[in-house]
């Protein structure tokens, strides 16, 4: 489910240095590079970050088409690898297009609030839950991790269920 972990962002862009350490950053994606680099992936977005909320409402859109694995993966490699910014519109459109989604039809119904709902809802069971990290996993009642975890030791965890 979607969480935004910075609802605040603005639509352009700002730079993750005037709220955390440099140092702190770059450590953060040197070690998403190093995991990611077995898998071919490798993390340029290095200190913007971007508001989420449209790529959110978009999901619910791509799910209800049944392409939301496609359209996230596009979605993640954009911001991510490719660090643009997707809350624009116009990027957004595009990644969905190649998605094999609708953006037309996407863009009217997040621009009529179709989606507004669902968004808030899933918010508030992650408030009730207390997440505030990035990528949270809840699995039955005992299982709970956040944070950048290796593919090996997410594997085990859950391969112990």
């Amino acid at each position: 489910m979607p969480y935004e972990l910075s609802p605040d962002a603005s639509k352009e862009g700002e730079d993750l240095y005037a709220y955390l350490p440099r140092s702190q950053v770059e450590s953060s994606i040197d070690r998403l590079n190093l995991m990611g680099q077995e898998l071919g992936i490798h993390f340029n977005n290095k200190n913007k970050k971007f508001n989420t909320r449209r790529a959110h409402l978009a999901g619910y859109y791509a799910k209800d088409q049944g392409l939301y694995e496609s359209f996230s993966k596009k979605v993640f490699e954009a911001y991510f690898v490719d660090g643009v910014n997707i809350a624009q519109e116009d990027i957004l459109s595009k990644i969905a297009d190649e998605a094999g989604l609708n953006s037309s039809d996407m863009n009217n119904l997040i621009n009529s609030g179709a989606y507004t709902e669902r968004l808030f809802a899933d918010f508030e069971i992650a408030d009730r839950n207390t997440i505030n990290v990035v990528p949270t996993f809840i699995a039955g009642e005992d299982v709970r991790f956040s944070g950048i975890v290796a593919y090996k030791d997410f594997k085990k965890i859950f391969d112990g269920l």
